[in-house]
């Protein structure tokens, strides 16, 4: 599942720019492992939890309850 720019934007607090700045970093650590990434501004919701310490299950929880889909 992938999140985009306004997940990050509740997930982690910060705005808009902001949270563009953290999906490009995020994309190119995974293009640095290997992975393939999305090309339209979105990150894997697992990944970003990882890397921001977020609990997945919190953090789907939250994006439901605001509507925003992943």
């Amino acid at each position: 599942m992938w999140v985009n720019y306004k997940g990050v934007m509740v997930l982690v607090g910060v705005g808009r720019n902001a949270s563009y700045k953290i999906i490009n970093q995020l994309n190119d650590e995974l293009a640095k492992k290997g992975y393939l990434v999305n090309p339209h501004h979105k990150v894997p919701i697992k990944f970003l939890c990882e890397r921001y310490g977020i609990d997945i299950n919190e953090a789907r929880a939250v994006l439901a309850n605001q509507k925003i889909s992943v």
